[in-house]
C-alpha cells in the first residue's frame, strides 16, 4: 500500500538569486509568483525581510516586455520616497527565469482592509489619501507614472512606522500594452478597470500623472462610500462608463461626507484630465481644507499631513519609453526569403 504523498515540492525554493535565497511562497498574482526571501547563508530562523517575485512563463518568454518591466522598475529607484516599494534587483537566473528582489512588507493591503472594514471614517480616508499623493507626487515629480493604481497596490504600515503606506508595482502597468504576440487576453487586461481613467480606456498610450490623480480620486470615493464610482458586470460597460457617465454624488451616497470632500473628489474624477487637479498634492489639499473646513478644525489636529508642493516632470508617452527599452535590446536578424 503506497504512503500519501503531499503537494511535489517547489523547485526554486532553496535557489539563490542576486544574493538571497527563495523561501516559502506567499502570494502570486497576474505577473508572478512571490516568495519569502533571505540573504544567502542566513539563519533559517531569522525574520524574512525580502521578497523575489517570479515572472510567470508567459511574461518571462517575451524578452521585449522583461526589458520594459525591469527598465521601468530601475526608473523607480529616482523616486526618494520611503512610500515606494525598494526594488533591490531585477535579473535573469537559469531555472528560475526573470525575478524581482525587492522588500517585504508588514502591514495590510488597502484592499483587504477596505473589504474588512467596509466604508471608512472620512478623515482616515483623508488622512490615507493624502500619504498616498504624497507618494505619488515624489514619483510624477521624477517623471513616473503608476499607471495602475489601485488599493491591491497600496500597503497600509503599522502605527509608528515611518510611512503610513507604501505604493507597490509602478512600471507594472506597462505589459498591458496590446503589441506583444505572445500577451493572453487575460494578460492584456492586466489589472482591474475599475480604477482606469477615460483616457486610459480610450488608449493606453495617452496618459501622464493625471491618470494616477483620477484613480486616486476613485480609491477615494470607495474609501468613504464602500463602493467604487462605475462597476459593471462586463468590461466594456464599464470602461464606457469611466468614459461617458458622471459619477455619483458622493455625498448621496454616504451622509457622513461632507459637501466639499465630495465636491473635491469629484474634480480629481473630472472625464478630461485638464478639469483634474494639476498635482497630486493639489488634490490633497483641496481634501484636507475641505474636511477641516467641515470639522472646523486644522488639517494637523484632524492627523492629516499636508504633502509638500512638488511640480510633476514630464512624463515619457509609452511608445517613448518602448523605444528606449528597443534601444537595448540585441537587433533581431531580418527574415531571409525562401529559396
Amino acid at each position: 500500500m503506497r504512503a500519501p504523498t503531499g503537494p511535489p515540492a517547489d523547485p526554486l525554493v532553496g535557489r539563490v538569486v542576486a544574493g538571497h535565497q527563495i523561501g516559502e511562497r506567499v502570494g502570486e498574482g497576474g505577473m508572478g509568483v512571490v516568495y519569502a526571501a533571505r540573504p544567502a547563508g542566513a539563519d533559517a530562523s531569522a525574520p524574512a525581510r525580502f521578497v523575489v517575485k517570479v515572472l510567470r512563463p508567459v511574461i518571462a518568454a517575451d524578452p521585449t516586455m522583461v526589458a520594459r518591466l525591469f527598465n521601468e522598475l530601475r526608473a523607480t529607484e529616482k523616486v526618494q520616497h520611503p512610500g515606494v516599494v525598494r526594488v533591490h534587483s531585477v535579473g535573469e537566473a537559469p531555472d528560475v527565469g526573470p525575478y524581482v528582489v525587492m522588500e517585504r512588507l508588514e502591514g495590510e493591503g488597502l484592499g483587504d482592509l477596505m473589504k474588512r472594514r467596509g466604508q471608512l471614517a472620512v478623515e482616515e480616508a483623508v488622512r490615507l489619501c493624502c500619504a498616498l499623493s504624497d507618494v505619488l507626487g515624489a514619483a510624477h515629480a521624477a517623471g513616473i507614472v503608476h499607471r495602475d493604481l489601485k488599493p491591491e497596490n497600496v500597503f497600509v504600515l503599522p502605527a509608528g512606522a515611518v510611512t503610513p503606506l507604501k505604493v507597490l508595482d509602478f512600471g507594472m502597468a506597462l505589459v498591458s500594452d496590446h503589441s506583444s504576440p505572445r500577451m493572453t487576453k487575460s494578460f492584456q487586461t492586466f489589472g482591474t478597470p475599475i480604477y482606469m481613467s477615460p483616457e486610459q480606456c480610450a488608449s493606453a498610450k495617452q496618459v501622464d500623472h493625471r491618470t494616477d490623480i483620477y484613480a486616486l480620486g476613485v480609491i477615494a470615493f470607495e474609501m468613504i462610500a464602500g463602493r467604487p464610482p462605475f462597476d459593471a458586470e462586463g468590461t466594456g460597460r464599464l470602461l464606457a462608463m469611466h468614459q461617458y457617465e458622471p459619477p455619483p454624488r458622493l455625498d448621496r451616497l454616504a451622509m457622513h461626507c461632507p459637501q466639499g470632500v465630495a465636491d473635491a473628489i469629484a474634480q480629481a474624477l473630472a472625464k478630461k484630465p485638464d478639469e483634474r487637479y494639476a498635482s497630486a498634492g493639489a488634490f490633497a489639499r483641496a481634501l484636507a481644507h475641505a474636511l477641516s473646513d467641515a470639522r472646523g478644525k486644522s488639517p494637523a489636529s484632524l492627523g492629516v499631513t499636508l504633502p509638500p508642493q512638488r511640480a510633476p516632470s514630464p512624463v515619457r508617452t509609452v511608445q517613448q519609453q518602448h523605444a528606449a527599452v528597443a534601444a537595448t535590446l540585441p537587433p533581431t536578424a531580418p527574415p531571409t526569403a525562401p529559396p
